[in-house]
């Protein structure tokens, strides 16, 4: 009966460390995307400063 219980204790605990590292990894994507979107208009937004500045 103990090592049942000890088996799903660390059964438990694998799903919950899978799950947070899943976690992980969609919060880093997710910030990697939008670090490379922020990228793009800066540098869009440089792009019409010096057509403007041509004015």
């Amino acid at each position: 009966m103990q090592s049942r219980r000890f088996r799903t204790w660390w059964i438990s605990l694998g799903v919950i460390l899978i799950a947070l590292a899943a976690v992980g990894a969609i919060s880093v994507e997710t910030y990697n995307s939008l670090a490379k979107q922020n990228q793009e208009v800066e540098a869009q937004w440089s792009q019409v400063e010096n057509v403007m500045q041509h004015f």
